[in-house]
């Protein structure tokens, strides 16, 4: 599953720069070797002299897939003298305010981007993030024939050629110019055109991989209907390595949490799974098992299965899935304390800023004295309320949200407030991105964050508190309304 990843950290971990200071000190430097001009002017000329089109490189020394390609593709000379015979090289430095109308001119606000303009200063050509040698040569030599420019392909398209291997260039070409909508309905008359028998071919593959992005997706079943034939040509490593990610992608919101459980969902997830043939010691069957006992509530085997997946193939989310153990709520102090002997191991030797997530997560499971917040639905909290003689308490948050971590940090842990509802009402927090937290906001009209509401056992709102407060504010506004 690694190699998953591969193409996306080489250009995310990377330090290097350019010509101007870089914030990253003498360990951005990279030893360039492209002949950049550094003017549109200076380049438009050059290019009516010269008959060549310009190519620019919009940088930002934050964007650090600027710096990856740097490294790895405009420090190679034999590259740079390629470039230099076929185009005027423009160095485009996009944060500077004196290019701010050339940015918006040819919407280079994505970085990495990198733009082929004609002789007249019309966009031909744009690729939107970084790349490798020889790719990044070779998308750029489609430039160099009008026949493959941005222009060329759409007019081609219009016409009504479609052979597939002009489609496939088209898809490239669209795909790397931002054109996603356009691509996807390329890609559908592609597969429509591709004989069954001739999908398992090498060449169809990572067009396969761009439409089959869930496992309902039919060609998606058809690489498991046909899991021999795209092994021969692809190779096991690749056929597992996509199988297993499609699954993970798919298993990973039930396991952080991010969706409510669903059972079912989970068990026919784990039947498409064995009908995979994946190996039993890939990654993903640790993910299901995971996934599974936190379902079931079962955090004592929840966290046996962590100690022995997350420092393996799911290094890379570890974190992700460790943090989100404070969030569960109505824990029994017993499972409480394995926890947090858990997290506290996990993060022993982490520096900040990821130990302060950790510790995040340590201190919303050692609140015992103050507001205990339900692991209930909406209408299960609403029928506890009811059968109790209470009213529900919802906090509506958001993760990014400062005053909301304030509150859950400062707030709400306070043994007042921890007395006071634990008599009065049925508390409950609600992330208002995700779950049932997304069609509540609509359900309340929750713009601002945090939100407090205050709610009858019929749904009825009480109050709603928008804002943060302390704890003696907060529990004077929470006793005046005993009197409605």
């Amino acid at each position: 599953m690694k190699k998953i990843f591969l193409s996306l950290l080489l250009f995310a971990g990377l330090s290097v720069g350019l010509q101007a200071q870089s914030m990253y000190g003498d360990a951005a430097k990279a030893d360039v070797k492209m002949k950049y001009v550094y003017s549109f002017e200076e380049a438009m000329k050059l290019s009516r002299q010269e008959n060549k089109p310009v190519f620019i490189n919009w940088f930002a020394d934050w964007a650090v897939p600027c710096h990856g390609m740097n490294k790895y593709v405009f420090s190679d000379q034999k590259f740079a003298d390629w470039m230099d015979k076929n185009f005027i090289n423009l160095w485009v430095n996009a944060v500077a305010p004196e290019n701010e109308a050339w940015v918006k001119k040819y919407d280079a606000h994505k970085l990495a981007q990198f733009t082929v303009l004609d002789k007249n200063g019309n966009m031909i050509f744009r690729i939107i993030g970084g790349r490798q040698l020889p790719e990044f040569q070779d998308l750029l030599a489609l430039s160099l024939d009008p026949k493959t420019t941005m222009q060329g392909m759409d007019a081609r398209y219009e016409k009504g050629e479609r052979n597939l291997k002009f489609l496939r260039t088209y898809i490239d070409i669209l795909r790397m110019s931002d054109q996603f909508e356009k691509s996807e309905q390329v890609m559908t008359e592609y597969f429509s055109l591709v004989k069954e028998k001739d999908l398992p071919k090498s060449e169809n593959w990572k067009y396969i991989t761009y439409q089959a992005r869930n496992s309902q997706d039919p060609l998606f079943k058809k690489i498991m209907e046909n899991k021999a034939a795209f092994v021969k040509n692809m190779g096991q490593r690749t056929i597992d390595d996509f199988l297993s990610s499609t699954y993970f992608a798919e298993l990973f919101p039930y396991a952080s949490s991010m969706k409510p459980y669903d059972a079912s969902k989970i068990a026919d997830i784990y039947m498409d799974l064995m009908q995979s043939e994946l190996p039993d010691t890939n990654a993903v069957f640790g993910l299901y098992e995971m996934t599974k006992y936190r379902g079931e509530k079962n955090y004592p085997k929840l966290i046996e299965s962590m100690r022995k997946h997350l420092d393996g193939e799911f290094s890379e989310w570890a974190m992700n899935l460790d943090v989100t153990l404070g969030d569960l709520k109505g824990l029994p102090n017993a499972d409480r304390d394995i926890i947090v002997a858990y997290l506290t191991e996990r993060s022993a030797n982490l520096q900040r800023p990821p130990l302060s997530y950790y510790e995040l997560a340590i201190r919303n499971l050692e609140n015992r004295e103050g507001i205990q917040f339900a692991d209930l639905s909406y209408e299960e909290s609403l029928k506890k309320a009811a059968a109790e003689g209470k009213r529900v308490f919802i906090d509506c948050y958001t993760t990014w949200c400062g005053p909301c971590k304030s509150m859950n940090a400062q707030v709400f842990p306070d043994k007042r407030l921890g007395d006071y509802f634990r008599t009065h009402f049925v508390a409950l927090k609600m992330d208002m991105e995700k779950g049932e937290g997304v069609e509540l906001g609509k359900k309340f009209d929750i713009s601002a964050y945090p939100t407090l509401l205050v709610l009858e056992p019929d749904g009825t709102v009480v109050t709603r508190i928008v804002g943060a407060r302390g704890v003696e504010k907060l529990l004077g506004e929470l006793k005046e309304i005993e009197k409605k």
